[in-house]
């Protein structure tokens, strides 16, 4: 997810993340769906969707019960909200 904001902002040329500045500047076709698919990716880890769920049943068991409150409660969401 990282990559593909940092991308964002370096390829649309905006000096910070302001929605408005980075949608005006224009960026093919190719170059937005590849930033899509790399976010629907991050997303899909963070959420996590099939087939990208294989770490999560091993993070909870290996947990303590803080992260995994942590993992359950905060980055799941995270994802879903994005």
């Amino acid at each position: 997810m990282l990559v593909a904001f940092l991308g964002m902002a370096l390829l649309s040329g905006a000096s910070s993340f302001d929605y408005e500045t980075i949608t005006t500047q224009g960026l093919s076709l190719r170059t937005q769906l590849l930033l899509l698919t790399v976010l629907l990716v991050g997303f899909g880890v963070k959420i996590p969707l099939v087939p990208l769920h294989t770490w999560l049943p091993d993070a909870y068991v290996e947990a303590s019960p803080a992260v995994t409150i942590l993992l359950g409660g905060t980055f799941a969401k995270l994802g879903t909200y994005g």
